[in-house]
């Protein structure tokens, strides 16, 4: 197809190009898609498929039109990706579409596209070793966690609420209104009873927290939040919203004594002695475990200090989403409703977002490095991740298979597979020391 390409950068990843496709061409298209209806056409006076083409046209004016602009914009786009050799990433935003009798067709097309990365030289990369040793201020701290998983809640009745406390709440909401220009409708009343709140809890929004501290069992209080546009709960996304609670149990963090009755409650241990002796060796192992982990971390961290380049929005926040996804299925899997679970949804995404922004960066420098070395999945290498896949999650290899099968799965695996092999040659290379 011959068109005509004007490419404009937006920036290193997102690109604006405008499309021009002759009149030739468009003529042509009109006569193959007219001639296509005119089969299928039913015109008073007519048998199907013997009207007049130019009667069909007239009459399917609109629809004509509609399935040549669609036809030829999608395929003199994916030409001018050709022509650029670019790697898009998620669906154009197609505007300024302009359309004669007789052609040409003109158009707007901006995207994102994957970086053009420029590695340093990463062969024989160096890297600090790690220390295996156990300290006793891991052991403790591995003490600690087990007191808190084994603690139990104990109600209160004569001091008011604290951070680190449990409350349980009834709440009403009541939505105020907004912009004075808004034509949405006011959502309706919210209303909840036993709502448990973890106070000054990470994922706790900040208001609830704020207007519990402080308050006693069976208090009653007001207050107002105002949600952000991006607010994942849609029903409260730019909303202003009035909430009053009252205070219906308040329950307090208990944690049991290190003694040897903790011991055998945990581990079925005699002793305390012997559970810490355990928990030591168990943190020993770990950290021999984690040493290669960590190693590999700190190549990518290297490569990724030393490598600037721009993420794709697009890319970015397709990968937050599926992380707030999980989380949310995670809570239900848990029997809580995660609507009901008095989460900052914006706070949590931001925190999420550096992790997730050099997750992506890892795995575009590791696509860069097989790609340089032609590090390639051999069909053993498959073999060995389903099998690897068949055991973690305790199922038939063929069913494994099968669900791998779907969606564009197994290219996904396919790519974590190229992409842990990347990873080991560059460790490989690397000097540790």
């Amino acid at each position: 197809m011959q068109i005509e390409v004007a490419v404009e950068d937006l920036s290193s990843v997102r690109k604006k190009l405008e499309i021009e496709i002759p009149g030739d061409l468009v003529r042509s298209e009109f006569e193959s898609i007219g001639q296509a209806w005119r089969k299928e056409a039913r015109i008073p006076g007519f048998r199907k498929g013997r009207a007049p083409l130019g009667l069909v046209q007239r009459t399917y004016r609109k629809e004509i039109r509609g399935e040549v602009v669609q036809n030829l914009v999608s395929r003199s786009y994916q030409e001018a990706l050709q022509q650029q050799g670019w790697r898009p990433v998620g669906e154009p935003e197609i505007g300024e579409v302009e359309l004669g009798e007789t052609g040409p067709l003109h158009y707007v097309a901006t995207l994102e596209v994957l970086p053009e990365l420029k590695l340093p030289p990463y062969e024989g990369l160096q890297v600090k070793d790690v220390d295996e040793a156990v300290s006793a201020q891991e052991v403790a701290s591995a003490l600690q966690e087990l007191r808190q998983q084994h603690a139990r809640f104990e109600a209160v009745e004569d001091r008011p609420i604290q951070e680190g406390d449990a409350a349980v709440i009834d709440l009403r909401g009541e939505f105020l209104p907004g912009d004075e220009d808004s034509q949405e409708p006011i959502p309706d009343p919210i209303h909840e009873e036993d709502v448990r709140v973890e106070v000054g809890g990470e994922r706790t929004h900040e208001a609830f927290s704020k207007a519990l501290v402080g308050m006693n069992l069976a208090q009653e209080k007001a207050f107002e939040v105002s949600y952000p546009q991006d607010y994942p709960e849609k029903k409260l996304a730019a909303r202003r919203v009035r909430y009053t609670v009252e205070v219906t149990d308040v329950q307090t963090r208990v944690l049991p004594e290190l003694d040897d009755a903790f011991a055998r409650e945990v581990g079925d241990f005699e002793t305390l002695e012997l559970m810490q002796e355990r928990l030591e060796e168990d943190l020993q192992r770990q950290k021999a475990k984690d040493r290669e982990s960590q190693i590999r971390n700190q190549l990518l961290a290297k490569l990724i200090e030393q490598t600037g380049f721009e993420l794709p929005e697009t890319l970015v926040e397709a990968r937050i989403d599926s992380r707030v996804r999980e989380v949310a299925y995670n809570m239900v899997s848990r029997g809580i409703d995660p609507a009901r679970a008095g989460l900052d949804w914006p706070k949590l995404r931001q925190e999420m977002r550096p992790r997730v922004e050099q997750e992506i960066r890892s795995e575009l420098i590791l696509d860069q490095i097989a790609s340089e070395q032609a590090i390639r999945v051999e069909p053993e290498d498959e073999r060995e991740e389903l099998a690897r896949a068949a055991r973690s999650m305790n199922a038939p290899p063929e069913q494994v298979r099968s669900y791998f099968s779907q969606e564009g799965r197994f290219e996904q695996l396919r790519q974590g597979i190229c992409r842990r092999k990347a990873l080991d040659w560059l460790r490989e290379k690397a000097q540790v020391g």
